[in-house]
């Protein structure tokens, strides 16, 4: 058996966080992060609210609604997977674990191609919006 002079130590010499200060938690990054972890929450309950206000109701509440019971259809399937398999790969681990990699391939690039139409959308949503207040106010 030889040994290799490149073989790494299995504990870093250095640890990563040298430097970096001890129990300290100053009080704008905690606030900053609890904001971040409770406005998804705020939007889920002000954002129906306010669609459905401003589109007059019938269309917007059918819609929330449909949207709510996928919601919840899907849920109702991932959450028995979730309880028995802890894993980072979310989806994609489910499919691996059920269908084998054939299957759970597609179902990972799905995931990863919606995350990004989803944030592409959000992109577009913005802009629009803002184009359209520029010119209903007149900067533009």
């Amino acid at each position: 058996m030889t040994t290799s002079p490149h073989k790494r130590a299995l504990v870093a010499a250095q640890s990563p966080v040298q430097g970096l200060p001890r129990r300290q938690l100053p009080f704008i990054p905690v606030f900053a992060q609890s904001v971040a972890a409770v406005a998804p929450s705020g939007a889920a309950a002000v954002i129906p609210v306010l669609v459905i206000g401003t589109a007059g109701g019938g269309g917007a509440l059918a819609a929330f609604v449909c949207a709510a019971v996928v919601i919840l259809l899907v849920s109702a399937c991932l959450r028995p997977m979730a309880q028995r398999m802890a894993s980072v790969g979310g989806i994609y681990s489910y499919t691996a674990r059920g269908l084998g990699p054939t299957a759970a391939v597609p179902t990972g690039w799905s995931a990863i191609v919606g995350y990004a139409t989803v944030g592409m959308a959000g992109l577009l949503a913005v802009g629009t919006y803002l184009s359209h207040i520029a010119v209903t106010t007149g900067l533009a």
